[in-house]
């Protein structure tokens, strides 16, 4: 027998193997999703059974208003009553800052502090103030700072630190019982290597380390 041959140069037995390969395609997409569901659904189960432990993942998420002003690169710290300092940034034309509190979703501004506004600055609690230290002026021109400020929640109010021998930009703090270490970052105003740099709390003096 003769397989008889299409215009498109394909027989009936070509066409009839090509509609028999979609036809499978078709269902092999709906049946591998749903085998990676039911071995999504198996394994986060089994992971819940290893490890009891874990909290589970729910709740919602809710938007909250922020500061009015627009910032990118703010030193940011959690307090020690559970709110969170923002401060500074860039496209801020002034050292304003704001504290959050989660339990009631609000912003409260805080008063200017001493010194210029600035970036990119290291932020720790110490236990009794937020210290931020280090970062770039933004006007009029890009300066690294080597001062600092520290926010006293229970007195409501700022104080300008010692300058440190150099400064550092988008360091990272660490605070201890007797002082705080500022690590890593940037010297953009020297050729010279960056070296880490330890403020102590009992006299507040610095020391290259």
């Amino acid at each position: 027998m003769t397989a008889t041959t299409a215009v498109d140069g394909r027989t009936a037995t070509d066409r009839s193997r090509e509609d028999g390969r979609r036809r499978r395609s078709a269902w092999r997409w709906p049946i591998t999703s749903a085998i990676v569901l039911v071995l999504g659904v198996a394994g986060y189960a089994a992971f819940r059974a290893l490890n009891p432990h874990v909290p589970a993942l729910r709740g919602t998420v809710q938007a909250v208003d922020g500061p009015t002003e627009l910032r990118s690169q703010a030193a940011t710290v959690a307090l020690g009553d559970g709110t969170v300092l923002v401060w500074g940034g860039r496209n801020v034309g002034t050292d304003s800052g704001h504290v959050f509190d989660p339990g009631t979703r609000r912003w409260t501004s805080l008063p200017a502090a001493p010194g210029p506004p600035r970036f990119g600055a290291a932020a720790v609690w110490t236990g009794t103030e937020a210290i931020i230290w280090g970062g770039s002026t933004e006007s009029p021109t890009f300066a690294l700072d080597a001062g600092g400020v520290a926010w006293n929640p229970t007195t409501a109010s700022w104080r300008e630190l010692p300058p440190a021998p150099h400064a550092l930009l988008h360091a990272r703090a660490a605070a201890f019982d007797d002082g705080v270490l500022f690590t890593g970052g940037e010297r953009l105003d020297s050729d010279e290597p960056w070296l880490d740099l330890w403020f102590d709390l009992r006299d507040e003096t610095w020391t290259v380390v």
